[in-house]
């Protein structure tokens, strides 16, 4: 083979080869690199049209760091916000169809007061223990679920409610249970403690209700005080506008009702914010009954202490009307004895 031929057979060979060397290094290096400069440009071009928007109207960012931190808030406030979480518990006892009987409160709680993680930041919050326990005939069975451990920034403090609940069935109970753990703001169970109903073996028995206590932590952060003036806003109920708040709330010896003055008959619009009156006639007593449209946030505890200035009016309200929950929307009766 000539020389001539060796040189046209080797650049035949090398040619093809620079050219895939030439294609690689643009398709796998230029294209990804033009690719990030591109990324880059636009980040650039994004920011600086976020400066100069901020440098027009300062006004707009603070409000959406406002709404941002309103948000937040909601999970994590940085006040107790007890008349809301109070409002909260009773919204769970309502849609459960449960029945709180009693509260206890614990304010000012640090959960950074157990050992700390080494040297961080983070310490050990309390542990969390359920105590359920399960009562068939005479013998009764303790479980106990595996303790938990939470971990919380340093500063988060909170708000212990202890409560005595009624439950017809363990279905209601659970439901309770898991319309707390629904609730948007950070809550925990600490602890669920109850009996269980012996079992029926004869017809016609009637079950008795599960009383159960539980204990229900929630948490917020008092440290940052400078976002009080961001904290959410709540609906709560309208006062109900009485000239005597202690006025008494009794039930005479036949079961009749008695709680209201005559000039609140006279004037129901104006002094109870009900629908419309009428005089019914039930057990020989002639009784003032108020008809009420219920609102979204209305509880049988609420209705109770602005009606009948007493909680026993929750039981009123509910073997008057026949139920045992307020569902909004639905108009209901609340009966006064007329004296």
């Amino acid at each position: 083979m000539s020389s001539r031929q060796k040189i046209t057979l080797s650049f035949t060979l090398i040619f093809p080869l620079l050219i895939l060397g030439l294609g690689y290094y643009y398709w796998f290096h230029l294209i990804p690199l033009k690719d990030r400069v591109e990324g880059f440009t636009q980040s650039i071009k994004s920011e600086e049209l976020q400066i100069s928007q901020l440098e027009k109207d300062p006004k707009s960012t603070g409000n959406e760091l406002a709404n941002h931190t309103a948000f937040l808030q909601q999970k994590l406030p940085v006040d107790p916000l007890l008349d809301q979480f109070i409002l909260d518990l009773e919204k769970a006892e309502i849609s459960s169809g449960s029945l709180i009987t009693s509260f206890s409160f614990n304010e000012n709680q640090s959960v950074a007061q157990n050992e700390s993680l080494s040297e961080s930041d983070y310490k050990q919050s309390e542990d969390l223990s359920v105590d359920l326990n399960f009562q068939n005939d005479n013998t009764k069975d303790e479980i106990a679920s595996e303790p938990r451990k939470f971990f919380f920034p340093e500063g988060i403090e909170r708000l212990t409610v202890s409560m005595i609940v009624e439950s017809p069935t363990y279905i209601e109970l659970e439901a309770f249970i898991k319309a707390i753990e629904d609730l948007q703001r950070v809550t925990q169970i600490d602890s669920l403690a109850f009996t269980g109903n012996r079992e029926v073996r004869e017809t016609g028995k009637t079950v008795n209700k599960l009383i159960y206590s539980v204990t229900v932590s929630a948490f917020y952060y008092p440290t940052l005080e400078e976002l009080k003036d961001q904290l959410p806003k709540y609906e709560l109920p309208s006062p109900a506008n009485k000239t005597n708040p202690l006025y008494p709330f009794a039930e005479n010896k036949n079961g009749s009702i008695e709680g209201v003055s005559g000039n609140a008959a006279e004037h129901p619009s104006e002094n109870l914010g009900t629908l419309a009156s009428k005089v019914v006639e039930k057990n020989g007593n002639s009784y003032i009954v108020y008809i009420y449209e219920v609102k979204p946030g209305d509880t049988l505890f609420s209705l109770a202490i602005k009606y009948y200035n007493n909680r026993d009016g929750e039981d009123t309200i509910m073997e008057w009307n026949g139920i045992t929950r307020l569902l909004a929307g639905e108009t209901i009766e609340m009966p006064f004895l007329l004296k």
